[in-house]
């Protein structure tokens, strides 16, 4: 009877164990997604803390040029996306009207 016992409470004991595991990499891989969601910022603000850097002599005129070059084209082009995007779901909600 108390080796019966024994082995349910270890049973017990190995599933709340394996709860916790799967709880905890639930909880890191949470955290690693929004980590990596904040690795990708928004445009005017990257080209804000440029603009800093530039005022602080930490890239030259010409660093700086180039990086705001590059920043408003891919800005335009994210634009230009979303714009396609909103008239294909607007020409969609018209279909089913």
């Amino acid at each position: 009877m108390e080796k019966q016992y024994l082995q349910l409470a270890f049973a017990v004991f190995l599933l709340a164990v394996c709860i916790l595991g799967l709880a905890l990499t639930f909880h890191f891989l949470r955290k690693w997604r929004e980590y990596s969601d904040e690795d990708q910022q928004n445009p005017d603000t990257m080209l804000s803390k440029f603009r800093e850097m530039h005022s602080r002599g930490e890239l030259s005129d010409e660093e700086f040029r180039k990086i705001t070059t590059d920043m408003r084209a891919r800005i335009q082009v994210a634009a230009t996306v979303s714009e396609e995007t909103e008239i294909v779901f607007t020409e969609d909600a018209s279909k089913t009207d």
